[in-house]
């Protein structure tokens, strides 16, 4: 008679916690669409996850963006430019300048050789 008491009270209770369950899932649905009525939250997840993508690449791009007067060449560097092929401090500066824009991790004697290959064959 106890086992079947036990019995008994294992299904009542099984049947206590799908009633509970399904309860909360009822309220959660209900919560929602609550939220998405006074909030207009209508979210569309693959959408904003390609948004959050996008805004970070984005912000990637703009932060290796390198301008023009962000760059100081070294004057060791541009004064070998002016050196090897007697031009301004002008040309030379923008020479280096541009090989470094366009290298960004390039070696001081690389940088220099490139800067004197750019102005030979420009």
């Amino acid at each position: 008679m106890a086992a079947e008491n036990t019995e008994d009270n294992d299904a009542t209770a099984k049947a206590a916690r799908g009633e509970q369950a399904k309860q909360a899932k009822q309220l959660d649905t209900l919560t929602d669409h609550v939220q998405e009525k006074e909030y207009g939250l209508n979210i569309n997840a693959s959408k904003a996850a390609a948004q959050i993508v996008n805004t970070l690449n984005s912000q990637t791009a703009d932060s290796k963006k390198t301008t023009d007067n962000n760059v100081l060449p070294s004057m060791e560097d541009v004064q070998v430019v002016m050196d090897e092929l007697e031009v301004t401090q002008d040309v030379a500066v923008g020479a280096v300048k541009k090989m470094m824009l366009e290298n960004s991790n390039i070696l001081q004697e690389e940088l220099q050789v490139a800067a004197l290959r750019y102005l030979v064959t420009r």
